[in-house]
């Protein structure tokens, strides 16, 4: 049976060791973090950027703010109230315009003029679990997808479904089976991407799970779980107590340090303009050029991607 509410209960699992697998280094540090905008009056639904400012919506009810707009730094600039309850936020390739996923429908909405949106595309022929969060794919279809239980759905972009994909062992880790967490999805690099107790997954086109990582300090709250999202190449998730939001820059790929999905001499740039950076990120990426993850930038980084330039699987 489809949950009709948002029920603030979650099952944390409990912290456990976790290796590196795959694509990730262990753990990752937050490179951004901002305050939440003052408005905020439920739970936290997403983060997303069009190129020159981030948005995050608020879900729980129809009324009040639900869509709030800070700079490209993450200072707040404005609340709306768009009469909707969303259960996602995003835009393509971080550029705009913004679109949103509202309760309990499968329309997707698309923002026309600040705090203003319009039909953009109902989602057909596939079941839509009406707390699941709608994203595009990173794959460069142009598509639709959503997550519930483990199970991906896709869908054109006109539309239409387009198949299912089941997430291989999902359940298996982090709580990541229990509600919330079993409904947020995300994506990057052409990844499929979830969250669950502080622990990102990343899974491929297969439903493989190909990384694990764990976001220092990532929070573990019902409002955590529903915050998860990606926006301007960053995992964004809130913190606990709905305070601040927290940005994580995770290259896909090793040596892939700007994240375009090819290690070459722009990455190779990326970490020389980076040399002796200071931790935590201070605006310039700085973790993000730490490419072999020792703490420090310097040419060690350089080797390293220098030695991984290639496309990225």
């Amino acid at each position: 049976m489809k949950k009709a509410l948002i029920v603030p209960v979650i099952v944390v699992a409990t912290p456990i060791a976790v290796l590196a697998d795959g694509i990730f280094l262990p753990s990752y540090k937050e490179e951004i973090s901002f305050l939440n905008t003052p408005g905020a009056n439920m739970i936290a639904m997403g983060m997303a950027f069009d190129g020159d400012h981030y948005w995050s919506c608020d879900g729980g009810g129809f009324k009040g703010i639900r869509l709030s707009e800070y700079d490209s730094d993450g200072t707040w600039l404005a609340d709306y109230e768009p009469g909707f309850d969303p259960r996602s936020i995003f835009t393509a390739d971080n550029t705009s315009p913004v679109y949103v996923r509202p309760y309990p429908t499968n329309t997707i909405l698309v923002q026309t003029t600040a705090g203003v949106f319009a039909d953009h595309v109902t989602l057909t022929g596939e079941n839509l679990d009406p707390q699941s969060s709608v994203v595009f794919h990173t794959d460069g279809s142009g598509s639709f997808i959503a997550m519930e239980g483990g199970t991906v759905d896709t869908w054109n972009p006109d539309g239409s479904h387009a198949g299912s994909t089941a997430l291989v062992d999902f359940g298996s880790m982090f709580g990541e089976g229990d509600y919330p967490a079993n409904r947020g999805i995300a994506s990057a690099a052409g990844y499929y991407l979830t969250y669950s107790s502080g622990f990102l997954s990343a899974w491929d086109a297969g439903g493989v799970r190909v990384g694990t990582t764990e976001l220092i300090a990532g929070g573990t709250s019902p409002s955590s779980h529903f915050s998860f999202s990606y926006a301007n190449d960053m995992v964004f998730v809130v913190d606990d107590l709905q305070v601040s939001w927290h940005g994580y820059f995770i290259p896909f790929c090793e040596g892939d340090v700007n994240g375009d999905g090819i290690v070459d001499p722009l990455d190779s740039g990326f970490v020389l303009a980076r040399f002796g950076c200071e931790f935590p990120g201070d605006g310039l990426n700085c973790l993000a050029a730490d490419a072999n993850g020792d703490g420090i930038v310097d040419p060690l980084d350089s080797g390293f991607v220098l030695a991984r330039f290639g496309p990225c699987p």
